[in-house]
């Protein structure tokens, strides 16, 4: 006895067969609009080219303004150079607008003011910059100085370790740190000569150490041989 009833095997059908046409029809579609190829980058001449072709079309921009509209710019450019828009572009801002400036004829209306305005506004942002750079040195020195800091008992640890090895290579030597952060290592062999430097500098033993942030490397024999390496 069929268990499906001759309407449900119909239904049954005609959901397979429009599945089928869809699948047909998606394939189709995909074949009428095949995926396009990847485009292939673009060489170093092609870049310069395009790099070219963009300065001449500022170039020739630039040059079809007429004097109203180079006034316009250069309020534009003080405005943004002073409010902050302009952001760490701020002397570029103002180099821009001295371009701007220089391109309009002399005895124009308004030009004379706006130079005032423009010597005003590059005096501001120059001052801007000696605060900012002045920070920006600070912050640097504080994280050397930090770094610095951090690094003093691997300093001592690597003494120790530069004196063992130096005894494995059957060197009879005394390594110590000195200085209030460990910043100078001391090192004292009495056959210690211009060979030592030689091999401690080819080695690169003493490049180590400045990562490490020693400040200063001894090399002596204890009498009167003595090297001195600044490593700051």
């Amino acid at each position: 006895m069929d268990l499906i009833s001759p309407r449900t095997k119909t239904i049954i059908m005609t959901i397979g067969f429009t599945a089928i046409a869809a699948l047909f029809g998606f394939l189709w579609w995909i074949a009428q609009d095949p995926i396009p190829p990847r485009a292939e980058p673009l060489t170093n001449a092609q870049i310069a080219q395009q790099g070219q072709e963009e300065q001449a079309r500022r170039e020739a921009a630039f040059n079809a303004m007429n004097a109203d509209q180079h006034l316009a710019e250069v309020t534009r450019l003080i405005a943004g150079a002073k409010d902050g828009t302009a952001g760490s572009s701020a002397s570029s801002w103002i180099s821009i607008a001295e371009t701007h400036l220089a391109a309009i004829p002399s005895g124009t209306p308004r030009k004379a003011a706006m130079a005032a305005e423009l010597q005003k506004a590059s005096a501001i942002v120059k001052a801007a910059d000696k605060v900012a750079e002045a920070k920006e040195a600070s912050v640097k020195r504080e994280r050397e100085k930090k770094a610095f800091m951090n690094q003093e008992s691997n300093r001592r640890l690597y003494a120790k370790k530069v004196q063992e090895e130096l005894w494995d290579s059957g060197i009879n030597c005394d390594v110590n740190t000195s200085g209030t952060h460990a910043d100078t290592m001391r090192i004292k062999w009495v056959l210690a000569s211009k060979v030592t430097v030689y091999k401690f500098e080819k080695t690169g033993i003493i490049d180590s150490l400045g990562k490490l942030h020693f400040r200063r490397v001894t090399l002596s024999n204890g009498y009167d041989f003595n090297c001195d390496w600044d490593l700051k």
